[in-house]
């Protein structure tokens, strides 16, 4: 079967970590196979580093140490074969990787791909748990004038703007399987994680929010 180009979605709620030493050639990599239309995991699915070959587990998911420049094949039985090389772009040294599949070898598959371990201290506001009923605080928070704009601002509107967007957007069909509660799997992903957690394999709520933000970019992509 022809292998079929990705369309990416890099998603970086925060670039670069500090304080760490990182060796920038080596990264690792821990994600989830699914199926492009049902959003279900693919365990039977198996890829491919070079000569070497793995399958994911009962879970579809999968982890892995790669270099800058490798390429991960993945490959599933009645789905269209698919590829992923790890770009030099990336500035951290851990990621989630969302493998959405398909059938249909008319439409293209999809790669998610977002820092895991971010740092900062994030504090919901109340419009984020509830962006309906604070909708005007939102936008007076916007309309006001700032007197510089550093890097920590910037990544927390980046952090804030989305929040909304899932919040606001992403109520979805529970025959998915994936959670609503994307404040709480953010807030999460937003805490500083320890040195000992690193190098393990993609948990329940990360995958949780790798389906959620596939998601809504597949409904707005149906909707324009």
């Amino acid at each position: 079967m022809k292998e079929f180009s990705l369309l990416f979605f890099f998603i970086f709620f925060c670039l670069g970590v500090q304080g760490q030493s990182q060796d920038k050639g080596n990264v690792f990599v821990t994600g989830v196979v699914c199926d492009r239309d049902s959003i279900r995991p693919l365990p039977e699915a198996i890829f491919r580093l070079g000569k070497e070959v793995r399958g994911v587990d009962k879970q579809g998911r999968f982890s892995l140490s790669v270099q800058v420049g490798d390429t991960l094949r993945f490959s599933h039985i009645g789905y269209a074969p698919m590829q992923v090389v790890i770009p030099d772009s990336l500035r951290e040294n851990d990621f989630l990787l969302g493998v959405f599949m398909v059938r249909d070898t008319v439409l293209l598959s999809e790669v998610l791909i977002l820092p895991r371990f971010l740092t900062g201290d994030y504090k919901s506001n109340a419009f984020l748990l509830n962006a309906q009923n604070n909708l005007n605080q939102a936008i007076h928070a916007a309309s006001k004038p700032v007197k510089a704009m550093d890097q920590e601002m910037n990544r927390r509107m980046m952090i804030e703007d989305f929040a909304r967007k899932v919040e606001m957007k992403g109520m979805v069909d529970v025959k998915l399987g994936i959670g609503t509660q994307s404040i709480t799997a953010l807030q999460g992903l937003m805490r500083v994680r320890r040195q000992a957690e690193r190098g393990k394999v993609i948990n329940i709520e990360e995958i949780d929010l790798l389906k959620k933000i596939f998601y809504i970019e597949k409904r707005e992509k149906s909707d324009n």
